[in-house]
């Protein structure tokens, strides 16, 4: 059953995630081609392959450290835990898919893990390592909105 739901979390991980990286890519593109803004936007198929072709660099560089931390630091993974972890991390992001919300696949995972591994008791969960994941959370942000202005400028003001 775990490998069942680890394929539906994998499944459902890669739709949100390449959905959530080349939406602004696939907007881009359909001003670039068409000059006007449109609610809907056929998507070519070399912006969806590329944006997988990202996820999967993505893990296979840094990925797995991440995968490694949650898995073995967080909280005690044991195969019935993960069932649980999966089933509820791939239906909270399908759902959300469904909806059209957009939402961090990597929070849903996380906080699958963690409450889980707390209906185990406090002492199940590894509190200083879920305050790291959270403080790197809120350090992103900053840090992606100054590279993205310093971006902006060096396209903006260059000669």
């Amino acid at each position: 059953l775990q490998m069942v739901t680890a394929c539906f979390s994998a499944f459902a991980h890669g739709s949100n995630d390449v959905a959530n990286s080349i939406a602004p890519l696939a907007a881009c593109w359909a001003i670039y081609n068409d000059g006007s803004v449109v609610n809907e936007v056929d998507v070519p198929i070399w912006i969806l392959a590329l944006g997988g072709t990202g996820i999967v660099f993505g893990l296979s560089t840094w990925g797995y450290k991440i995968i490694e931390r949650v898995g073995k630091e967080l909280t005690k993974v044991t195969p019935s835990r993960g069932f649980s972890m999966e089933m509820e991390d791939g239906i909270t992001v399908i759902l959300a898919s469904r909806m059209e919300l957009p939402v961090s696949t990597t929070h849903c995972q996380i906080g699958s893990v963690f409450f889980v591994g707390l209906l185990d008791g406090r002492y199940n969960v590894n509190f200083r390592c879920i305050l790291k994941i959270i403080l790197s959370w809120i350090v992103t942000l900053p840090i992606t909105g100054l590279l993205s202005a310093m971006l902006f400028s060096l396209g903006h003001y260059s000669p």
